[in-house]
C-alpha cells in the first residue's frame, strides 16, 4: 500500500528515502518562540548555558550577584525585583 503525504509539498515534488525526509526535517529550522528568545537573551547577558537559565527559572538554582545585576541591566529593573526575598512575600 502506498500512501502520499501532503503535509510536505518538498517531499512530493522529489522522491526521498527515510534518511533524506530525516536530514531535512531536522535541518530545517523553525523560528525560534518568544519562550526561546527570552532564555537565549537570559544566556547572552550573563554567559551562561541554557540548563543554567532554566535552573533560575524553575527554582532550582539562584543566579548569583553578578548575574542578577547583569539580568537587572538586560531588563531595566532591579535585581530585588527579579529575584525577590522571602520577606517580600514573592518567591
Amino acid at each position: 500500500m502506498t500512501k502520499t503525504s501532503t503535509s510536505n509539498t518538498n517531499t512530493m515534488t522529489k522522491k526521498m528515502t527515510l534518511k533524506e525526509r530525516y536530514e531535512e526535517a531536522k535541518n530545517s529550522k523553525p523560528s525560534p518562540t518568544p519562550a526561546q528568545v527570552f532564555i537565549q537573551r537570559c544566556m547572552d547577558a550573563c554567559h551562561v548555558t541554557e540548563n543554567t537559565v532554566r535552573g533560575w527559572l524553575c527554582n532550582s538554582r539562584k543566579p548569583d550577584a553578578l548575574a542578577q545585576e547583569a539580568l537587572a541591566k538586560e531588563f531595566g529593573c532591579t535585581a530585588d525585583e527579579l529575584f525577590p526575598t522571602e520577606e517580600g512575600g514573592q518567591q
